[in-house]
């Protein structure tokens, strides 16, 4: 049985059978090539699952294939396209990542350095107002105290997302609170 995301996907029910027979036979084998580049089994399925979503959209094409050489080595290279994208998404967030110090300014924490200048009503309001995603992550990381890894498997989120929806989010906070007028040191 294939999950429910890709059968949204193909519109025809010949497609549909195809594309079941293709994912049953062929996914391990995608695995390993995925895997063979990423070496983390985790991203190696996130692969997988990335290049499944462009066969199933490009189904009618893939129909076509006959011969089983010629669909495995389309279904290797789909892989191996997947997991090179992948590395290319890790090296772009990991780049992003240091911008958490640029935002505090100092070894001083962000929610620290909020707390001594912010009154707390202030503080509450403006997390509040942020969109849900990174007003989960600096709820779980700031306020009840969990590590990024935790935050992570607490939302159900891969570690490099919740790192960089919480330095989003610790800039979000930030621009909403320049935004409010700056900071209003307990005056509230």
């Amino acid at each position: 049985m294939i999950p429910i995301i890709y059968a949204d996907l193909i519109d025809d029910a010949g497609n549909l059978a195809r594309f079941e027979e293709i994912y049953e036979a062929y996914y391990q084998q995608m695995f390993h090539q995925a895997n063979s580049i990423l070496h983390d089994a985790y991203e190696a399925e996130d692969a997988v699952h990335d290049a499944f979503i462009g066969i199933a959209r490009n189904m009618k094409t893939v129909s076509t294939i006959s011969d089983p050489a010629d669909l495995f080595y389309y279904l290797m290279r789909a892989a191996e396209n997947a997991a090179y994208n992948r590395t290319r998404q890790t090296r772009h967030y990991a780049d992003a990542l240091p911008l958490e110090e640029e935002l505090v300014g100092s070894n001083q924490s962000l929610w620290e350095s909020l707390c001594t200048k912010l009154d707390y009503a202030q503080v509450k309001r403006v997390i509040g107002s942020l969109p849900p995603m990174y007003r989960e992550v600096l709820y779980y990381h700031f306020v009840l105290g969990l590590t990024v890894p935790e935050v992570a498997k607490g939302l159900d989120l891969k570690l490099a997302t919740a790192k960089q929806r919480l330095v989003r989010g610790k800039k979000a906070l930030l621009d909403a609170i320049e935004k409010e007028g700056g900071l209003n040191y307990g005056t509230e």
